[in-house]
């Protein structure tokens, strides 16, 4: 299931203030330091079409570290996806928030993501998406922040 919310100002500061106070609920915690971007290289990409792409991945890592009945795991990975269009070139991108089992590495589900990422551009023959995660101490504030009203793309899967 997806949740798209459109961010105001005051929505902004309450989405950071949850995400900064977010508890550790059913053994799961947020991935608060890691900035993680997917980039589309085409300057015409349709947001629907990126939202898909980005399910798709979401549920290719689940299934990737749960395997069968991935879908009713209390634990499975949730992306908080943030998406937005530069400013000077127009691609289409997104930097994501985490949430994942604090029982399972944090850096190995990450090379899991890339790997799938990278599989994906292979299987399909396309270098559509560009995946980097690095570390960040504002990674939440930075991936909630605001361009323009066209940023302002919340996508919870």
């Amino acid at each position: 299931m997806e949740t798209i919310i459109m961010i105001t100002d005051i929505n902004r500061d309450k989405l950071r203030n949850a995400l900064y106070e977010f508890t550790p609920q059913d053994r799961n915690i947020l991935l608060k330091d890691k900035l993680i971007t997917i980039t589309t290289s085409k300057t015409n990409y349709s947001v629907e079409t990126f939202k898909k792409k980005i399910r798709l991945f979401n549920a290719m890592l689940n299934k990737m570290i749960f395997k069968r009945r991935w879908k009713r795991h209390i634990n499975r990975i949730v992306f908080f996806t943030f998406i937005e269009k530069s400013p000077t070139n127009e691609l289409l991108h997104c930097h994501m928030i985490i949430r994942v089992p604090e029982y399972l590495n944090a850096n190995e589900i990450l090379c899991s993501f890339n790997a799938i990422v990278i599989r994906f551009k292979d299987d399909y023959d396309n270098y559509e998406f560009e995946f980097d995660c690095r570390e960040r101490w504002n990674a939440i504030k930075y991936s909630t922040k605001q361009f323009s009203t066209y940023n302002d793309n919340l996508v919870i899967n």
